[in-house]
């Protein structure tokens, strides 16, 4: 019996003609592949190298993993590995880093006007933004292009006296570090798959280095990881071969 997809599901829905249309079959797949596939394996790429680049960082995880798990062919359920603080962490700056999409992700205010500091911004008037700036900002994440998961240790928070852009414009009140990561976009069209996301990458990060033993292949560099291009996603420089590591156990 052949495996029903996502596209089965459209087609045999009750969505209207117009919603059945080829090109909307057609971007349904684009996003799948973009949000469900491509960020996900971006933001493991990027834990893996950097975890494998530092050994503090790497005994670090996996005393936290040794400690937890016990039997490496037992791995918990990942509300289990959502206790695991460094963990956690580790997962926090891998998606910090990796970004998510890149491309500037509109938005549309359709009942009132916006104010912005000094600015007062009609209604109906695209404003956008972009994870890149955003997740590097050094007000909020000192010392942004560095790899560092205890900035994510002790729930930490940005107090509202941090100046956050240069126009001087402040939040209102005390947010969470996380509060100011939009790897997944914010507000009401933020990615519905973010928990899904998160679970993935804890689970497989957990497995991979409470299972294995692996070391990063002489032929990687940091270069494959720094963002050259924007396509959805970030990509490294042209002849980049990617992230290669080795399995030893």
């Amino acid at each position: 019996m052949a495996v029903r997809t996502l596209f089965h599901e459209i087609v045999d829905s009750k969505l209207s003609p117009q919603d059945l249309r080829l090109q909307r079959i057609v971007d349904e797949s684009m996003l799948m592949i973009g949000a469900g596939i491509e960020s996900s394996k971006q933001a493991l790429t990027v834990a893996c190298y950097y975890v494998l680049a530092d050994p503090e960082i790497e005994a670090r995880l996996r005393a936290e993993l040794e400690a937890a798990i016990p039997d490496p062919e037992q791995i918990p359920h990942f509300e289990e590995l959502e206790k695991l603080e460094y963990l956690v962490a580790v997962t926090n700056e891998a998606l910090r880093l990796s970004m998510g999409a890149v491309q500037r992700l509109p938005r549309i205010r359709r009942d009132t006007h916006l104010t912005y500091g000094a600015w007062t911004i009609p209604t109906h008037t695209p404003v956008s933004y972009d994870n890149y700036s955003n997740n590097l900002n050094d007000a909020v994440f000192p010392e942004p292009h560095r790899f560092v998961p205890s900035r994510w240790l002790g729930s930490p928070k940005v107090p509202p006296t941090r100046l956050l852009v240069k126009d001087g414009v402040l939040p209102l009140a005390e947010r969470s570090l996380e509060h100011y990561m939009t790897s997944f976009s914010r507000g009401t069209r933020m990615c519905l798959g973010i928990n899904l996301a998160k679970a993935d990458l804890l689970v497989s990060l957990a497995t991979l280095f409470r299972r294995h033993k692996i070391r990063l292949h002489e032929s990687s560099s940091e270069e494959d990881l720094k963002m050259a291009y924007d396509m959805f996603v970030p990509q490294p420089r042209k002849g980049s071969k990617g992230v290669f590591v080795v399995l030893e156990k």
